[in-house]
């Protein structure tokens, strides 16, 4: 019994003796430690491990984590250090309290955790790579750093992904770092490269290809419309069609009806509606061509309203808002408008056909306009493509299929479709008229035909057609006749030479004036003087032409022959009612000289052979064929239109009477003839239109169309 309590005194004494022992390893550690007697600390700590591992464990992680000595290691050290953090948890207070005095605590863990990390956060910033980040985040994916580390990785994995700009890169990106703040943007980027990868030559094929292979690519509309945009280049009514039946299912389709619509009227009249819904039964805008086709003959008349302009019928409904600043007549049912300074275009459902992007928009002739942008010219169809862009500084308009433009050097002309027909080798040129057209070579004038062949060579300095062989042309001032080939067939004597009116001209030699025939020679010549106006006062009506000799006004026939005296001081043009003047005063007389109304007005202006207007010292009026007074002589001015109107003005503004019958009142400030069915009275902001035909005066009232 004694033996066996002495046994384990004995027992205990050696346990004590080791534990003290390998206490005394720790405290010899930490010594040894401050000491940077490193091998003799590493010794110390690693025997003290089997006793004490709590404390030993955050000595070698202090060792490893010194980067002064052979034995430093980032790896050692952190994973001493974690093994320091555990068995803090479950060691007993007493050597918590014991060993605090080497920083073994929470907060000395929590330090020295710090620095090691820090070490492997700068060994990752100095490799600077995606891979040396993720091994960091790897290893201390709870650091402080974690956020900062991982913004910084996905930089670099993304911008490597753009440096290389591959869909491949950016696939990789995506699939390697799926959380990242780059993801959705390196994934557009993926859809727009992999987007240029597959569809790089252009071709419809690729594109094709493209749209059966990403059908979830958001780039997948893009390459629809390029394929639109392919298949429809041409932009004619068959190239939409054929897309149609084609491609049914393109997001373009709805475009492309509308395209094939508005391309399909060159000419807008009934017969070409009616065709178009018979040909497109499935037409998806059945009931806007109903309307259209309804609304073809109506006529949309612009008003205003303040500042501001919009239309209405003739039923004075208002059909189209005011909300533009300027607008044009409807023609071939598009209307040209201004908004915010640019020009657009709408159809007469205010729906904008061509966008508001240019400066000048001409009006609509057989689908086409010219367009102006940044001083420069171009065409646009009504289906809004361009037949050409505006790169002209000046351009005509579309005759014989024509149109000439030019770049500033030289003049070509275009056809309706945007194809150069004849080069651009003039330096000036003309529209085209029955056929042919004027150009300029360096300075010679010339005309062509519609193929650029020449029809008259340049000879000349000026030219223009006389008749079907001979070309007028004019040399120093003086005026002969060519013919087609240049030559010379007569020689340049006449100051002046009009054009041929049936059969005649007249010219002008040396204050002479003759009459030529079709062949230039003279047919009439009687010492006939020059007179004001006598180009378009001298031509023969019904076979007489008003003539001056010796000062005096009288009338010859075409063969020169006198058929009224002259002995009158004036003589208006007419062929069996026209005014004279004697004794400083103006009446009319027939062609027999009898005088229907006396000679005692200072101005007398003869219309339709029925109406004179006439005025006397106290205003102008109208009177009847036999004198008789239709309008009273007391306004200011009378001007006569076309079915018995007259556009009369007062002391109270303008106003419009039919024979005597006032049917427009004397209060509007101007009336203007517009088109040829109608006039414009202006009154402030008033607008009002009156029917020429009937006589019916259009005001816009409240209702308002759909």
């Amino acid at each position: 019994m004694k033996r066996t309590v002495l046994n384990s005194l004995v027992l205990l004494l050696i346990i004590f003796s080791a534990s003290a022992s390998y206490a005394g390893n720790v405290k010899k550690g930490f010594v040894a430690l401050e000491m940077h007697d490193y091998f003799k600390a590493k010794k110390a700590f690693t025997k003290g491990m089997k006793y004490n591992p709590e404390i030993c464990s955050f000595g070698l992680a202090s060792l490893y984590s010194r980067d002064n000595h052979v034995f430093f290691s980032k790896d050692s050290a952190y994973r001493y250090i974690k093994m320091a953090r555990t068995t803090l948890y479950d060691a007993k207070a007493r050597k918590r309290e014991r060993w605090a005095k080497y920083g073994w605590s929470l907060a000395g863990i929590d330090s020295l955790e710090q620095i090691i990390t820090n070490q492997f956060y700068a060994e990752a910033k100095q490799i600077n790579t995606p891979e040396s980040y993720d091994a960091f985040l790897t290893s201390h994916p709870k650091s402080s750093y974690a956020p900062r580390v991982l913004a910084i990785r996905d930089s670099i994995a993304f911008f490597s992904a753009v440096m290389e700009n591959t869909s491949s890169s950016y696939q990789s990106f995506m699939t390697s770092y799926p959380e990242s703040d780059y993801f959705e943007i390196a994934k557009d980027n993926f859809y727009e490269v992999q987007f240029d990868e597959l569809t790089g030559d252009g071709s419809l094929a690729s594109y094709l290809e493209f749209v059966q292979l990403n059908a979830n690519s958001p780039l997948l509309p893009a390459a629809e419309k390029k394929i639109f945009e392919i298949v429809t280049e041409e932009n004619t009514a068959q190239s939409f069609d054929v897309f149609i039946r084609t491609y049914p299912d393109n997001v373009m389709i709805d475009f492309a009806w509308k395209q094939l619509y508005q391309s399909s009227l060159d000419t807008l009249n009934a017969l070409t509606l009616k065709r178009f819904k018979s040909k497109y039964p499935n037409y998806p805008y059945q009931k806007e061509l109903l309307r259209d086709i309804a609304y073809l003959d109506s006529t949309f008349l612009p008003i205003k309203e303040g500042e501001l302009f919009g239309f209405m019928n003739t039923a004075g409904i208002h059909m189209i808002p005011s909300m533009y600043q300027q607008v044009s007549p409807y023609s071939e049912g598009l209307a040209v408008v201004e908004k915010n300074g640019k020009y657009g275009v709408i159809d007469k459902y205010n729906q904008v056909q061509i966008p508001f992007k240019f400066d000048a928009i001409s009006d609509f002739m057989n689908g086409r306009a010219i367009v102006e942008q940044d001083g420069l010219q171009g065409m646009i169809h009504r289906n809004g493509s361009f037949v050409f862009e505006c790169k002209f500084d000046d351009m005509g308009t579309l005759s014989d299929g024509l149109i000439y433009a030019g770049n500033g050097e030289k003049f070509g002309y275009y056809d309706a479709t945007g194809f150069l027909r004849i080069p651009m080798k003039f330096t000036d040129a003309f529209d085209f008229s029955d056929g042919v057209a004027k150009v300029e070579v360096d300075g010679l004038e010339a005309f062509i035909d519609i193929y650029g062949v020449y029809a008259v060579p340049p000879a000349f300095e000026e030219i223009r057609p006389y008749s079907d062989s001979l070309y007028i042309y004019g040399e120093d001032g003086f005026y002969g006749f060519m013919n087609r080939f240049g030559k010379a067939v007569i020689e340049p004597l006449y100051d002046e030479i009009g054009e041929l009116h049936k059969g005649f001209s007249i010219a002008l030699n040396d204050g002479e004036i003759v009459y030529l025939d079709e062949a230039g020679k003279i047919a009439v010549q009687n010492d006939l003087e020059e007179f004001p106006n006598f180009m378009s006062r001298a031509e023969f009506i019904k076979g007489e032409a008003v003539a001056m000799k010796d000062g005096e006004y009288g009338k010859i026939d075409q063969k020169g022959r006198t058929v009224i005296d002259f002995k009158y001081e004036n003589l208006g043009v007419g062929a069996y009612i026209f005014p004279f003047k004697k004794k400083g005063m103006w009446g009319v007389m027939n062609a027999a000289e009898k005088a229907l109304v006396p000679a005692k007005y200072s101005s007398i202006a003869v219309h339709e052979d029925k109406y004179f207007i006439v005025n006397a010292d106290f205003g102008e009026g109208v009177l009847g064929l036999n004198g008789e007074e239709i309008i009273p002589l007391s306004f200011e001015s009378v001007d006569y239109l076309s079915n018995d109107l007259f556009i009369v003005e007062s002391e109270t503004g303008f106003g419009v009477l039919r024979k005597g019958e006032m049917i427009a009142p004397l209060e509007f400030q101007s009336i203007q003839v517009f088109g040829k069915d109608y006039l414009l009275l202006i009154k402030s902001d008033r607008w009002a239109y009156l029917e020429i035909v009937t006589g019916k005066l259009i005001e816009m009232n409240a209702e308002t169309g759909e």
